[in-house]
């Protein structure tokens, strides 16, 4: 019977054109959200643990997907589903009595991080059917990782320097990207893609007014309400920031070339002219600076850093390309 449902429900999204308009999810997507359950993850500050909802019987997740279903078609969920425990985890070799010292890790619960996960399936599917997603992106997608980043920067160098030309990076960091995303510019941007009114409301519903309580060593302080950024963690928080930045590749100068990882990013131009080169990197990072201002989010001078690759022992382009 569910696989009849499943393809019935199949048969109708191609009728819609791959229309985004799902009220009702089936079973056999619950149980797909339940494969990629990872027993070891901590749970949030319910204490629900993944090995139980996946060792629920049957009845019991078909009561938790009537739950999600209700929660959808309303677009309200549990108060509790947005209170986060963040834990300060020292980087290495960093200063201990620095705030920037520590990487935030956000434990949530995992009945919501269930339901994120069945969204973002369905968001992925759409986004990729209707070719949406900047190519350059890399991170975070279907059939996608870090590995065609390199490929594509590497073949790039070898070529070049197999025909004597200079390939001159810049690999960029963006501040606190997540943290910074503004919540009402995300759903402008959803909706100017084709999400429908309903499935963005729902979303920025899920993410909006997070209560967040800080544990340090065996004790909880807070909560401290959130109302910008995207969960530190989150399932769908990839997802969401490859939309919010999703015109970035089309603000930067024609004749560089880009590659995404998430928030990270790599401009780099190729030439045997160190004018041509850095002129071109020049205007991508004006472009860049521009577009990042008008949504709320910045380039980390200290953390970017300009690379060249050539046969050439002298290269005077270290003042040629400015951040500031």
């Amino acid at each position: 019977m569910c696989r009849k449902k499943l393809s019935h429900a199949m048969a109708t999204q191609k009728t819609t054109k791959l229309c985004l308009k799902v009220t009702y999810v089936v079973w056999l997507v619950l149980a797909k959200g339940f494969r990629w359950i990872c027993n070891k993850t901590s749970p949030g500050k319910d204490q629900i643990h993944y090995s139980m909802l996946s060792q629920m019987p049957p009845a019991g997740k078909h009561a938790l997907l009537d739950l999600y279903n209700k929660f959808w078609k309303s677009g309200k969920y549990p108060e509790d589903w947005k209170d986060y425990i963040v834990i300060p985890i020292l980087k290495s070799n960093k200063p201990p009595d620095e705030c920037s010292s520590y990487r935030p890790i956000a434990l949530a619960s995992c009945v919501m991080k269930t339901m994120e996960r069945m969204i973002k399936n369905r968001m992925e599917w759409w986004l990729d059917s209707k070719e949406i997603l900047p190519k350059s992106q890399y991170g975070f997608r279907k059939g996608k990782s870090v590995q065609h980043n390199l490929t594509q920067l590497v073949t790039d160098i070898q070529l070049s320097l197999t025909i004597d030309k200079t390939v001159l990076a810049l690999f960029i960091d963006i501040t606190s990207a997540y943290d910074n995303v503004q919540i009402p510019i995300l759903y402008n941007k959803m909706l100017d893609i084709g999400f429908p009114q309903q499935f963005a409301a729902n979303i920025i519903s899920l993410i909006s007014e997070r209560k967040i309580y800080l544990r340090i060593n065996d004790e909880i302080v807070g909560p401290q309400t959130s109302r910008i950024g995207l969960p530190q963690g989150g399932i769908l928080s990839p997802l969401l920031y490859t939309i919010y930045a999703i015109e970035m590749e089309n603000v930067i100068d024609p004749a560089t070339r880009m590659s995404q990882y998430a928030d990270d990013v790599c401009f780099y131009s190729i030439n045997n002219d160190i004018s041509q080169y850095t002129d071109s990197l020049n205007a991508s990072v004006i472009a860049l600076q521009k577009y990042l201002n008008e949504i709320g989010l910045a380039i980390s001078e200290s953390k970017s850093v300009l690379c060249p690759f050539t046969w050439k022992r002298r290269l005077p382009f270290q003042e040629s390309v400015r951040l500031g």
